[in-house]
């Protein structure tokens, strides 16, 4: 019976688990339909279409196959209600997704409606705001006059009652927008479901409220000119009212969504029972037919020990059979096998011997005679094979040794290979290169005594010997010793020699002699400048500390020189960096020349040089030695055809007294040509203690200065520029002064130098620009203002920029600004400086050369740029009163800027005399104390209120500033 009830059993195992399965897709279809899971209804759906019913078909064919239809009709029945609610379950959800796209397109509609609507409201409140606004222009006029604040009040007041209920309605109106917005925006299709009167009353509630707002703001809108807006209003209105009130689509779509709710409910109710009765009677049947499977495994057991004695006795006659066939096997087989098997053995133990197999064996009719015969050709087959496989070695050996000499010919090294009697295996190309050696001295063979004899006579002899190494095993080669080989003092060669596991020896010859002369170049430009060949400063630093050291020790003085060279940049600018270079090595040669080869020159970077002498007994001899390189260097240097000069400042420095270590000494004589460069170039000074103290009130003045910018310590002041012809005030010159708060007021000529050489100058000159057009742009518009500008500014290149930001926020006009220069910035990179002063001057700002007739060229530069005025410094006015001589130049100068148009100022006017020359020879402007002194900005705007009264008497000048 196990063959009827076995597959049955197992069918309704798995009947129940696809009963499961797909009860559990249902549930899931319905929870993404009706409870918003995040999935997809769509999917859900499919996936429940293509369901597989093949488990409980299988099980239907199986109950009729074996005649059960009585035992299995209930789960039959059951099996074709479960498909049927499967299909209403399907049909429902079908439904609701359809529901919900309709639903969702009417949302969209009312959705649409009120952006509507809220965008008319937005114009219309815009409208009102509008007529509410006041006029920001007529307002500032009325607060300009006299009581004007009080009219802009009333104007308030009366604007906000006359206007009360408008303003009123709109704050309403935007509420009730809010209110009906946020009705809007909740879930109220969730809330149709639970309670559909009470969702629809909320939103009629919410329209009702904006209609009632909007209907009595509605009159003063259309008396605003709004009419078109008031129907759009109104349209919005109406459109949202259709879609949510009582009997439209909305509700129309909420009765659908709730029947389809209680459609649900059923479906889901009758889905759980026909799983439930499914269930039931398959597991029924399952119990059914393992009971039946468990009574005919008892009954089978039973008879099997009921004929248990039979089964023994059969046994034990099979057993006595298959003895009596052993034994005639073996006279058979056995026999005749067990000679075969021990030629086989004869074979293995003796190697290459070939034992034939005895003819008998081969000769007999049986299966035997057939395996000693293929035995026999086994064995002529596996000689045949043994000969091949010689034959092929000794090829492949011969391959491989052909492969091993063509690698050693291939390696860079020298290579000699010898055998354990000494003598040569092989030795490659570059071993006979190296030595120069014939290939017939070197042939495999020959000993290597010969060869090394050979090497001798090439000029080979070794030069150091390590001796014997560590023991490493590397490869089956041990390394036995080093030696260094030189051959005719031109290569060196080093020897590597290993022994091998046999008892030979390998030797690697490399030539070393390139990367010695390496190792020696970079040892050298380690230790010396690549340019100069002259010592570097790590060199330098050893030496010196050397020298200080003996000196020390034996009393004798150390003298150390820092050397600097002037005008080098102007060589490099006008000339170029490599006729820079040229020109540095030849002041190394000239330096070599002007000293003793027992002192240390060094070229520490760019354009400076250290010198240290040993043994200098006085600062007379250091001094002496400084005045003979600064004679020698003097002299003018011809290079490519060109003639150079150049000088030399020098710093000097002598130890123990200044110094009793290099750095010291080395400082300290660096702080010496500080004071040389000051002194006036071309020239040594020695090192003093006061030196010391400068440089360090100078470091606290550069820290105080990056402070005093933050902590806005500066201020400006003003010095009148006074105009001959016009007999009025024309301009002030700004000027900057430093309050600090410990050491007062700091002169410009202390902190100006220090703000050009650690780059504070540009930040400080921007804020100096801006100030003063600030401040200029509340003076009368025929008065300007001048500004000193630095050359390091130009260098910046956001000259212009700084200049275009100052009167961009002052609103000062361009023409009332005046930018003076220096002749040092036209020193630097020309051709660039030129076009930032064209760029100013397109602007409308006005160049001024200022300090004119105390550098090197300034006529030359007057043809470069024309400049709109030139100041005469005041070295040139002390005296002009006192003679003829004393006023020619400058009478020159004037002469010479008239006729070129250019406007000139005279600076350090201090008594009438001097004004009274000045205003002889035909200068247009003066200034100095006689005219006035530098004054604060509040100073500036009452002494031009002053000056509106004519005539008025300042500091013994008639001043007049026209309005």
């Amino acid at each position: 019976m196990s063959h009827a009830t076995g597959p049955l059993y197992v069918d309704a195992l798995r009947a129940t688990a696809s009963v499961q399965q797909i009860a559990g897709l249902s549930r899931t279809l319905i929870d993404e339909c009706f409870f918003r899971t995040g999935g997809d209804p769509a999917l859900a759906a499919f996936n429940l279409r293509s369901v597989d019913y093949s488990e409980l078909d299988a099980l239907e064919t199986s109950i009729r196959q074996r005649n059960l239809e009585n035992l299995g009709q209930d789960a039959i029945r059951a099996r074709e209600d479960f498909k049927r609610i499967q299909g209403e379950v399907i049909a429902v959800c079908d439904q609701h997704i359809q529901n919900s796209q309709q639903r969702r397109q009417i949302e969209e509609r009312i959705r649409f409606s009120f952006k509507r609507m809220n965008a008319t409201l937005d114009q219309l409140l815009e409208q009102v705001d509008g007529v509410l606004a006041f006029d920001e222009r007529s307002m500032r006029e009325m607060i300009g006059k006299p009581e004007g604040l009080e009219a802009v009040r009333a104007r308030l007041g009366s604007t906000m009652l006359e206007n009360w209920p408008v303003i009123r309605l709109s704050y309403d109106l935007r509420k009730e927008v809010e209110r009906f917005d946020d009705s809007l925006l909740g879930d109220w299709y969730a809330a149709g479901t639970r309670n559909l009167g009470e969702a629809l009353q909320n939103q009629n509630l919410a329209a009702r409220g904006i209609g009632a707002v909007s209907r009595q703001l509605m009159p003063w809108l259309d008396a605003q000119s709004s009419a078109p807006r008031t129907r759009a209003l109104r349209d919005a209105i109406l459109a949202v009212s259709q879609e949510m009130n009582a009997g439209g689509p909305l509700e129309e779509v909420l009765q659908q969504a709730m029947a389809i709710d209680r459609a649900r409910t059923d479906v889901t109710r009758l889905l759980r029972l026909s799983e439930y009765r499914l269930t039931k009677a398959v597991q029924r049947l399952a119990v059914w037919a393992r009971e039946q499977n468990e009574e005919t495994t008892a009954m089978i057991t039973r008879r099997i020990e009921a004929g248990m004695l039979t089964i023994l006795a059969v046994a034990a006659f099979a057993c006595f059979a298959c003895i009596g066939a052993v034994f005639a096997f073996g006279a058979a087989v056995a026999r005749p096998v067990e000679r075969l098997t021990s030629y086989a053995s004869a074979l293995k133990d003796a190697g290459d011997v070939i034992h034939p197999v005895p003819e008998d064996l081969i000769r007999r009719p049986d299966e035997i005679g057939e395996l000693g015969a293929a035995f026999d050709g086994l064995i002529q087959s596996l000689e045949a094979a043994r000969q091949d496989l010689l034959a092929s070695s000794r090829q492949e050996v011969k391959q491989q040794f052909d492969r091993l000499s063509s690698a050693v010919e291939s390696i860079p090294q020298g290579i000699l290979m010898c055998g354990p009697d000494d003598r040569v295996i092989l030795a490659n190309g570059n071993f006979r290169a190296l030595f120069d050696l014939p290939e017939e001295a070197v042939l495999p063979g020959t000993a290597r005594a010969g060869v090394v004899a050979a090497c001798i006579r090439q000029g080979a002899q070794v030069i150091a010997d390590e001796g014997p190494q560590d023991k490493q095993l590397a490869a089956g080669l041990q390394v036995t010793r080093k030696r260094i080989v030189q051959v005719r003092d031109e290569r060196t060669i080093v020897v590597t020699i290993a022994s091998t596991v046999e008892g030979g020896s390998v030797a690697v010859y490399e030539d070393v002699t390139e990367r010695q002369q390496q190792e020696q170049r970079i040892a050298h430009l380690a230790h010396h400048d690549a340019l100069t060949g002259l010592a570097n400063r790590i060199l330098f630093r050893e030496k010196a500390e050397e020298y200080v050291a003996r000196s020390l020790a034996t009393g004798q003085p150390t003298a150390l020189l820092y050397l600097d060279l002037d005008q080098f940049k102007t060589v490099n600018d006008t000339l170029g960096h490599p006729m820079g270079d040229r020109l540095l090595v030849e002041v190394a040669a000239r330096l070599r020349q002007t000293i003793g080869e027992e002192d240390l020159i060094a070229r520490l970077g760019g354009d400076e040089f250290a010198i240290v002498f040993h043994g200098r007994r006085s600062p007379a001899q250091a001094a002496d030695m400084a005045d003979r390189i600064i004679e020698a260097i003097g002299q003018p240097f011809e290079i490519s055809g060109q003639c150079i000069f150049v000088g030399v400042s020098i710093g000097i420095a002598i130890s123990p007294q200044d110094g009793e270590d290099a750095d010291t000494l080395l400082m300290h004589a660096d702080m010496a040509l500080y004071r040389a460069k000051q002194d006036g170039r071309n020239i040594h000074r020695f090192f003093e203690t006061a030196m010391d103290a400068q440089i360090q009130q100078r470091r606290e003045m550069e820290l105080d200065l990056r402070t005093a910018f933050a902590a806005e310590q500066f201020h400006l002041h003003y010095q009148p520029l006074y105009g001959l012809g016009q007999g009025q005030v024309e301009c002030f010159e700004a000027l900057i002064r430093w309050q600090h708060p410990e050491r007062g007021n700091i002169p410009p000529g202390d902190f100006i130098p220090v703000a050009e050489e650690t780059g504070l100058i540009s930040a400080i000159g921007s804020w100096v620009l801006k100030q003063a057009c600030r401040e200029a742009s509340s003076w009368p518009s025929d008065v300007r203002v001048a500004v000193n500008i630095s050359p390091v500014q130009f260098r910046t290149r956001t000259l212009v920029l700084d200049v275009l930001a100052a009167l961009g926020t002052s609103g000062l006009p361009a023409s009332r600004l005046e930018i003076e220069i220096t002749e040092g910035v036209l020193l630097q990179d020309t051709e660039a400086t030129l076009t930032i002063l064209e760029e100013l001057r397109s602007l409308g700002v006005r160049i001024v050369m200022d300090d004119f007739g105390t550098g090197y060229s300034s006529l030359s530069y007057l043809q470069k740029f024309r400049f709109d005025k030139v100041k005469i410094d005041r070295a040139f006015v002390q005296n002009i009163h006192e003679g003829e001589d004393k006023r020619a130049v400058v009478r020159a100068v004037t002469s010479l800027c008239a006729s070129l148009g250019i406007q000139t100022t005279a600076e350090g006017v201090e008594t009438a005399a001097q004004l009274e020359a000045l205003r002889r020879e035909g200068c247009s402007q003066v200034q100095g104390f006689f005219i006035g002194r530098p004054m604060q900005a509040a100073d500036v705007l009452q002494l031009l209120d002053s000056c509106d009264r004519p005539q008025e008497e300042i500091s013994g000048m008639p001043v007049r500033i026209p309005a």
